[in-house]
């Protein structure tokens, strides 16, 4: 038996997570198909249930297919010095558990009518409370502000935008 390497599971899990989507897309085909016939009178309120249910199983599968091939791809890339996304001035996002995001976006929806800016925001600024002053609890509140300024209307005609800490224009 040949020992395997981190791209060879890279590479199995980017088969699970593409089978994953696709019984996501026939979830959702189901579902339509479902709900066509209800309005036609020839399906019932029972299939249209059991097709939502087989779509909110066939998204959770989706979410962890991509959280697995992403924890695979990036050890794949670690062992070639490579790196995985990479988004503003190389931040790499984090490896997320399915079942921590999903209660994370729950509660987001609840609380914050679903804007997580506004949840960070609230998360930086409460965090700023409570430490003693200094230099970090400044940098909590500088950048619970600056998230906060994400919610500023977009500019009419030709007013400057407002401008990040690091000075970019929005």
């Amino acid at each position: 038996m040949t020992d395997r390497t981190a791209h060879d599971y890279a590479l199995e899990h980017a088969e699970y997570l593409a089978k994953d989507v696709d019984r996501l897309l026939d979830a959702i085909n189901a579902l339509a198909e479902a709900e066509q016939k209800r309005e036609e009178g020839i399906g019932n309120e029972d299939e249209v249930q059991r097709a939502q249910e087989s779509l909110t199983e066939a998204f959770s599968s989706a979410r962890s297919g991509v959280y697995e091939f992403r924890k695979r791809r990036d050890r794949a890339l670690s062992r070639t010095g490579a790196s995985g996304d990479q988004g503003v001035h190389g931040w790499t996002p984090q490896p997320e558990n399915p079942n921590e995001r999903a209660t994370f976006d729950d509660g987001v929806k609840h609380l914050y009518g679903g804007d997580v800016r506004l949840a960070m925001a609230t998360t930086l600024s409460m965090a700023a409370r409570f430490e003693d002053g200094g230099s970090y609890a400044a940098q909590l509140r500088i950048m619970a502000n600056e998230i906060c300024k994400l919610h500023l209307p977009q500019p009419q005609g030709d007013q400057p935008r407002p401008q990040t800490a690091l000075g970019e224009q929005r």
